[in-house]
């Protein structure tokens, strides 16, 4: 079974069992992608940082997202009666159609499902932020994985589903915001 990386911003514990903490819609899930296992494989190490608030992973392409997204809303919204559980959409427009920006008036529709939006602009010959204007009061955009990491640090609440979208190693995100959650944490603590 894949590793992957989970968090809780409050009360973390370290596990060296092997564990799905990516998230993958079950096929009951209406929506669910079929033929989609390798984009939400992890390559993250054990020994894993286990809890509630979790990171999920997936790619950068709208249609993955949305499936992704409305699967996650759908299983969380499940869990309980109200909804609680807010999902941080974190992605990287990586690949190079998404790049030049080909696929760009897909995002908003794509991100629907999120709470709140944090776009990587790094490397876009587009304006990110101009194209996720109908998502605007919850979407910050940046070039920086530092002030990423920092923004969604600040975003999170217990139980906050974060799933990081891109279609390559994201400057390393995956490990930067579980640290900074580990960080956070020990300050509360």
């Amino acid at each position: 079974m894949p590793t992957g990386v989970t968090t809780n911003v409050h009360a973390p514990t370290i596990s060296s069992e092997p564990m799905m903490a990516l998230y993958k819609p079950p096929p009951a899930v209406p929506g669910a992608a079929v033929g989609s296992e390798n984009m939400f494989q992890s390559k993250a190490p054990s020994p894993l940082l286990t809890s509630t608030a979790k990171i999920h992973s997936s790619t950068d392409n709208p249609s993955a997202m949305a499936t992704t997204l409305d699967g996650l809303r759908q299983a969380l919204d499940a869990q309980t009666e109200t909804r609680a559980a807010r999902i941080v959409a974190v992605f990287e427009p990586r690949s190079h159609t998404m790049q030049l920006g080909t696929l760009r008036e897909r995002l908003p529709q794509a991100l629907r499902d999120a709470d709140r939006v944090l776009c990587h602009t790094a490397n876009l010959t587009w304006d990110a932020a101009q194209t996720l204007q109908p998502l605007a009061e919850r979407t910050y955009c940046t070039d920086s994985i530092q002030d990423a990491v920092a923004t969604v640090q600040r975003w999170l609440q217990p139980g906050d589903r974060v799933v990081v979208m891109s279609n390559g190693g994201f400057g390393g995100i995956h490990a930067q915001l579980a640290q900074a959650m580990r960080d956070r944490a020990t300050e509360q603590a």
